[in-house]
């Protein structure tokens, strides 16, 4: 299409046609961008949570890391306060944690405020265009967690920053997931940050009773994108599957058995 839309092109500065017809075709979308659509996401599994947890307590948190200004290769002054310059391993598993059981994004868990979590346990994840706000739930041992690190450090729990500038922000919690990641690899896959969120997403969909709508509700997806990118943990799937199955064979014809002879015998 490239090619005729130039000859066209081509056509109209001669004033050979008065215009160009293959100007309002649309480009067919490969099938590598199909693919990448529909590609599943990899969460963790809790196996690979548990590895991280234990890395937190046993190697990473058994040395302090001092917090670095060199960001991107050049200096920086003043972006992060109120944190005394050290990070350990149990502020490691705290953002795991919250990042794992809110399906927040890296940047909403690294400025994450005390008072977006209601006294209940709710918080609030995001905010629809109608203006409703939609809440996810932590259990009591996360909520004090966060209660505790708001008490410490203030009402940003992961350390107040003084930049407007994200990739700053979340740079430093990646270099630093990514220290732990090599404590405790090897890795089948690569892990990201933002497997944390697709961990949320499988943690749910394993669960009876939860559907595509409530999660795609807590995501701020479209259901379909949820039914493309999870359709390995939505159990609703297999089970209408496996029904379509059973209706189809059920009336086929299939061969008289017969009993298969013991080892040994003729």
């Amino acid at each position: 299409m490239s090619t005729v839309k130039t000859f066209f092109e081509f056509c109209v500065s001669n004033e050979w046609v008065s215009r160009n017809p293959a100007k309002l075709v649309k480009n067919q979308r490969g099938r590598d961008a199909s693919d990448r659509r529909s590609e599943q996401k990899l969460p963790f599994t809790d196996e690979e949570l548990r590895k991280m947890y234990e890395a937190c307590e046993t190697k990473y948190g058994k040395q302090e890391v001092k917090w670095s200004r060199v960001i991107h290769h050049h200096r920086a002054s003043g972006e992060y306060v109120r944190y005394n310059f050290k990070w350990t391993g149990q502020d490691l598993a705290d953002f795991i944690s919250v990042s794992v059981y809110t399906g927040l994004r890296i940047s909403d868990v690294a400025t994450f405020r005390i008072d977006r979590m209601q006294t209940t346990g709710e918080i609030l994840v995001r905010t629809t265009k109608t203006g409703a706000h939609v809440y996810t739930w932590v259990p009591e041992w996360l909520q004090e967690r966060i209660r505790a690190r708001a008490r410490q450090f203030g009402p940003c729990i992961f350390g107040e920053h003084r930049t407007t500038d994200m990739n700053v922000v979340t740079d430093v919690w990646r270099r630093k997931l990514n220290k732990l990641w090599v404590l405790c690899g090897p890795w089948k896959e690569t892990p990201t940050p933002h497997r944390f969120r697709h961990t949320f997403a499988r943690i749910l969909l394993q669960r009876p009773g939860v559907t595509v709508r409530d999660v795609a509700e807590l995501l701020g997806n479209s259901e379909q994108m949820v039914r493309n990118h999870y359709a390995a943990w939505i159990p609703e799937r297999q089970e209408r599957l496996t029904a379509v199955l059973k209706d189809a064979f059920s009336e086929k014809p299939k061969p008289n058995v017969i009993e298969i002879p013991k080892s040994g015998s003729r």
